[in-house]
Parts: structure tokens; C-alpha cells; sequence
């Protein structure tokens, strides 16, 4: 049960069907708002269906399941396939948004101009969802050996392909939980895949990548026939001119604010629909380490 808000019962839009904007409006339609989610796709989930997609990552789907289940239950409208400007936000009058749109890939880190042509380049999302893109067997090359690379990866061990990762850190997956992490890496090991480290890459020509390796000299790695980017995600923020512009007040929450896991999803988005019925704030200066996010707690647009 959840406290009933102190000052009224709000209009409240959510934008975004993924597990942020589904937490949102599970908290905020129990606590007594009137809620309704939006959502850009066809189909509502957003970045649930990449992360069962990885082997052993079964029980994530629960995260989804329950919070859905809820929703039904409290019969909140879900809106598929929306088109969100600023007349239909004006439209719709709500009282407060939960922007909730999740995070898109980023583009390659590197110039592919003298890529050679027969190599095809893939992101990680992609695959996950399209994994039928890559041959059984095929040799691949993956850039980026974060928790999205090194999951790829495995999903990709069981096509029996040939796999390097090339990671920058010092430690691959180093975002995952230890156990979970070592029991990965010496799944990929038993398998052949190379997970390089400490790899800096100094450009693409051809059919190679140039690389140092720690303080190695540089040499270039073969990249098979697929180089495949599991670099880090950036917000998606493409409704957020509608949202300003429509003057009402809103909150940036999850991957849309800054690109996390699904706890600190579920904490923004929880945090956001426990206090919707506060005065409207302002946005918080953030230190220079978080590379130039905006705060998700925005006041009306003036």
C-alpha cells in the first residue's frame, strides 16, 4: 500500500512503456493519480526484451511480469504506437509528465570511412533482438566488453562463433556482479572467445583494427567479418522539446536521464511517483562527472 498524495490527485502522463515508465505508473496510479502511459513502438517493454535475450538472464523477466501484472490489475490505459508533440501534450492536459523514454545506442566511437566494405557493422541492441544476423561460425569482432559486450558474446558462444572483445578498462563486464561475472568470463574462456583488455584502438583501415594493448606495441587484430559496437548507450531525449515547450511540468527518469541498470531505473522512477504532488522544482546543477546530463527533476517551462 502506498500513501495517498497530500495534495490532490494529479493528471498524470508517463511517455514510455519500458520498466521505468512501468514502475512509475504502477506507484503512481496505487497512490490514487489518474495515469496514462504512452508509448512511441508498437509494443511496450522497451529494453526488457534485450536483457532476457543473453543466455542465464531468465530470471529478469520477473522485473517485467510482476510490475505489469499490477498495472493490468489497476487498469491504467497503455497507448501504443503515440505520436507525442506539443499539441497532443497540451491536449491531453495532464498535471505532471514522467518522461521515461529509455536510451537509444550511441554511434560508432570511430570513423568507418576506411572500413572495408564486405565487413558488416552491427550494434549489440540489434543483435539481441536480431541475432539471425549473425552465421553460426561467423568471426566477429566485438567493441565495447562492458556487461552488453560481454552478454553479446555469450549469446553469440552458443552460434559457435569466433569472438574477440576489445575493451578499454582494465576489466571486462566490470558493471555485472561478481559471481555472475567470473562465472561468464570463464564460460567465454572454456569457449575460445578473447576478451582483451586495456585495449586502446587507434583506428579501422581496411580489414583490421589498430590497437595497444596495455603498454604493448601496437599491432592490428583482424576483424572477421562483422565488427559489432556494445559501446554505451546515450538518452533518448527526442520528446523533450514537446515536453518544454508544453510548459508543463516533468521529470526525466531511467536510461532517459541517466543510462543505468534496472535498479537505478526502478529508484528513479519510484522516487518520481512517490513525490508528483510536490512543488515544481528546478533543475539541479550536476557535478562534471556525470558527462554532461541534465538533472531529471525539471519545473514547468517558463
Amino acid at each position: 500500500l502506498f500513501a495517498k498524495p497530500t495534495a490532490g490527485r494529479k493528471r498524470v502522463l508517463i511517455l514510455g512503456a519500458g520498466v521505468s515508465g512501468i514502475e512509475a505508473a504502477r506507484i503512481a496510479s496505487a497512490r490514487g493519480h489518474h495515469v496514462e502511459v504512452w508509448e512511441k513502438r508498437a509494443e511496450v517493454g522497451g529494453q526488457i526484451h534485450l536483457a532476457v535475450a543473453a543466455p542465464d538472464k531468465g530470471e529478469v523477466q520477473p522485473v517485467w511480469d510482476y510490475r505489469w501484472s499490477v498495472l493490468s490489475t489497476l487498469q491504467v490505459p497503455i497507448r501504443v504506437n503515440m505520436t507525442v508533440d506539443e499539441s497532443s501534450l497540451k491536449k491531453f492536459s495532464p498535471d505532471f509528465i514522467i518522461v521515461a523514454t529509455g536510451a537509444a545506442p550511441s554511434s560508432p566511437p570511430l570513423d568507418m570511412g576506411r572500413l572495408d566494405p564486405s565487413i558488416a557493422v552491427h550494434h549489440a541492441w540489434d543483435l539481441f533482438r536480431t541475432p539471425e544476423k549473425i552465421s553460426p561460425g561467423a568471426t566477429v569482432t566485438i567493441i565495447g566488453g562492458g556487461m552488453v559486450g560481454i552478454e553479446l558474446a555469450d549469446l553469440l558462444r552458443l552460434k559457435e562463433c569466433r569472438i574477440q572483445v576489445l575493451e578499454m578498462q582494465q576489466n571486462a563486464a566490470s558493471g555485472m556482479a561478481r559471481n555472475n561475472r567470473f562465472e561468464l568470463l570463464e564460460r567465454l574462456a572454456a569457449a575460445g572467445v578473447a576478451v582483451i583488455t586495456q585495449c586502446r584502438i587507434d583506428g579501422i583501415v581496411g580489414k583490421y583494427v589498430k590497437v595497444k594493448v596495455a603498454n604493448a606495441e601496437p599491432t592490428e587484430l583482424a576483424l572477421g567479418e562483422a565488427v559489432i559496437f556494445a559501446t554505451g548507450p546515450r538518452p533518448n531525449l527526442e520528446v523533450m522539446t514537446a515536453v518544454e515547450a508544453s510548459g508543463i511540468a516533468h521529470a526525466r527518469v531511467g536510461d532517459c536521464n541517466v543510462p543505468g541498470d534496472f535498479m537505478s531505473c526502478l529508484r528513479d522512477a519510484s522516487m518520481v511517483a512517490l513525490s508528483i504532488e510536490g512543488p515544481p522544482q528546478r533543475a539541479i546543477t550536476q557535478s562534471p562527472q556525470a558527462d554532461g546530463v541534465a538533472s531529471p527533476l525539471t519545473g514547468a517551462h517558463s
